[in-house]
């Protein structure tokens, strides 16, 4: 038996077994890596994950809704995609006025607020930073309406708040490049538990997929693509919050404001290649 913390903090004890890989390599793998599905929500349908998330996120109406405690965490959707032109929106809702946590006080008037950053990322993070901190997320912020990816801010469209909807759009070239399978580095075992494919320290090598873009629209209207350059992986719709900044997530098909013909609807991407 083995001691193994879970995603939430706690201890789970977990069984592990021998296993022989193609290049002959042995490592342990915990059976508690098992092949992904939509444990809680037997229709299979998209949502935001109960796995991909840091435990300050809470996630109410089977998925749909995510409130953000305390500072800065991120969750991830369930699909994702390595190619294809997406689309999903998020619309801010009214932040949560009951948060317990030091210097937050609606009574006194002592009552942070709340920010949000939407648009997509790799599972090479955790989830205790805001996405668009590494090199493999961009997201646009609702405080200035800069795109970030890297940690750099960059100006793009105007800030948004309650009530606007987010459109997020990925263009995403076709691959024949293979990703590197984690599951071969026992390094990883720990991160593998938590949902994360990588050492948020020590990320893959990156590689450039020329043609694939990000943009996003506000209440409709369309902004500019980005002028950045997307790196190779399994991009999955990801969300950051912070201090009780509250959203909902559309996976669609039906949209407040539909894209163009194009790009399909997030509610089809597919499953993780490794949960």
């Amino acid at each position: 038996m083995s001691m193994q913390l879970g995603s939430d903090g706690t201890v789970a004890r977990k069984h592990f077994k021998r296993v022989t890989v193609p290049n002959d390599e042995s490592l342990y793998l915990s059976n508690a890596v098992k092949p992904f599905d939509f444990k809680d929500d037997e229709k299979g349908e998209p949502k935001l994950s109960s796995r991909y998330k840091d435990r300050n996120i809470e996630l109410l109406e089977e998925g749909l809704v995510a409130v953000g405690h305390k500072g800065w965490s991120t969750v991830f959707a369930s699909p994702c995609s390595r190619s294809g032109k997406w689309y999903y929106e998020v619309v801010l809702v009214e932040s949560r006025k009951e948060l317990n946590f030091i210097g937050n006080n609606a009574r006194d008037g002592t009552s942070v607020k709340g920010h949000v950053r939407v648009g997509y990322a790799c599972r090479y993070q955790a989830y205790s930073i805001p996405a668009g901190s590494g090199d493999f997320g961009y997201v646009i912020s609702d405080s200035d309406g800069t795109i970030i990816n890297g940690g750099i801010r960059r100006p793009y469209a105007c800030k948004f708040g309650i009530g606007d909807v987010i459109g997020c759009y990925i263009s995403l070239e076709d691959t024949d490049i293979m990703l590197d399978d984690p599951r071969k580095d026992i390094r990883l075992l720990e991160h593998l538990h938590n949902g994360i494919l990588c050492d948020p320290n020590d990320p893959p090598t990156r590689i450039e997929s020329p043609g694939s873009y990000v943009a996003f629209s506000i209440n409709g209207v369309m902004q500019a693509k980005c002028q950045l350059r997307v790196w190779e992986g399994e991009y999955h719709p990801a969300i950051s919050l912070y201090m009780g900044a509250t959203i909902r997530i559309n996976f669609g098909p039906t949209f407040r404001y539909p894209p163009p013909e194009e790009y399909k609807p997030c509610c089809l991407m597919g499953r993780p290649m490794i949960p």
